[in-house]
C-alpha cells in the first residue's frame, strides 16, 4: 500500500517519483511491490504520480467518491486553467469510513476517515 505518491516532477523540475522510488529502495522496499494507491484527496502534489505508478506495476488505485467526483468534475476544469495536464485517476473502489482491512494471509486494517 501507498498512500499519495505525489508529484512526478514538481514545479520546479525535480524529479518527484523518482526521488520516492530511490528512497523507498533505500529503505528496503520496492515500488513493484505496491498493490494499491490509496489518494488522499485529488491535489496533483498528492496524486499525480498513482496512474504512472498503477501502469508500471498493475497497482489498484482507490480514493473517496467525494473526492473522485471533484476530480472528474470542478478540479479537473481548475487544473487545465493552471496548464496542468494531469493523468486520470481510476479508483477500482470507492474508500468509505471505517475500517479497511488489506491482504489475505497478512492482513492489515488501516481506519479510513474522510475530511472535507
Amino acid at each position: 500500500m501507498l498512500v499519495d505518491p505525489g508529484h512526478i516532477h514538481d514545479e520546479v523540475g525535480e524529479a518527484c517519483l523518482d526521488s520516492l522510488i530511490e528512497t523507498m529502495d533505500k529503505d528496503g522496499l520496492r515500488i513493484m511491490d505496491v498493490g494499491l494507491i490509496i489518494v488522499t484527496h485529488s491535489h496533483p502534489d498528492h496524486f499525480e504520480a498513482a496512474s504512472t505508478i498503477a501502469e508500471r506495476n498493475n497497482a489498484l488505485i482507490t480514493l473517496s467518491k467525494e473526492e473522485d467526483d471533484f476530480y472528474h468534475g470542478i478540479g479537473n476544469k481548475l487544473y487545465e486553467v493552471l496548464g496542468a495536464r494531469l493523468s486520470p485517476i481510476s479508483p477500482l473502489f470507492y474508500l468509505k469510513e471505517g475500517d479497511l482491512t488489506l491482504g489475505t494471509s497478512n492482513k492489515v486494517t488501516v481506519q479510513v476517515l474522510l475530511t472535507p
